[in-house]
């Protein structure tokens, strides 16, 4: 509420030309209770047919002029659940598939290349660009695959996020040393993975 001007008496809104957001990640992830609501779900919900917030310190009504929400979510399955269209009705949907297994590696080996281009590596690097990718690549499928999110284990959520990090790691190495050291230590991790790997 300190981001927000009073306009008049119980109006709140941004600063005059601005629009507040309100950014809410993994909207469907709230499990479900014995009447099948999802509560604060039903709370945004709220919020947007009514455009009313209530101060809990003076319990008065506030309206909230010039907002816009904006949510992320995955889809139904696992420990996400099914939106009501009673709250769906409130947005646009916007579906983003999965890359292809050669765009993914066809983006990640340029960033990798023009990382050791710009540090001023040797050419004999190149060759490790596409080990480094394939090999992440096969690692995060595994980890996709096997480790599904469950109520219980909601943290099993896998993007191309961590995939990135990964990248991130490379991009890190300022000098040949570095570079080597990571190349190693994530080629015997590859080769412990593969070892365990069913």
């Amino acid at each position: 509420m300190s981001k927000l001007d009073k306009r008049r008496k119980g109006v709140y809104g941004p600063p005059l030309g601005k629009k507040f957001i309100v950014f809410v990640d993994d909207v469907n992830l709230p499990d479900r209770d014995d009447v099948e609501s999802q509560p604060p779900v039903e709370l945004l919900r709220q919020l947007l047919d009514h455009e009313t917030w209530f101060d809990n310190r003076e319990l008065f009504p506030m309206k909230l002029i010039e907002m816009m929400v904006v949510g992320t979510m995955r889809p139904p399955g696992g420990s996400s659940n099914a939106l009501s269209a009673r709250f769906m009705r409130h947005f646009n949907t916007l579906s983003v598939d999965l890359m292809a297994d050669e765009t993914v590696v066809s983006v990640f080996s340029r960033i990798v290349l023009w990382h050791l281009d710009t540090k001023g590596f040797s050419k004999e690097f190149d060759p490790c660009i596409g080990q480094i990718v394939h090999a992440t690549l096969d690692v995060h499928k595994f980890v996709v695959d096997s480790l599904l999110p469950k109520p219980y284990h909601t943290h099993y959520m896998f993007s191309l996020k961590e995939f990135s990090r990964v990248v991130c790691g490379v991009l890190v190495s300022k000098n040949k040393l570095q570079l080597f050291f990571f190349v190693y230590r994530f080629y015997t991790f590859c080769h412990l993975f593969k070892a365990v790997r069913p």
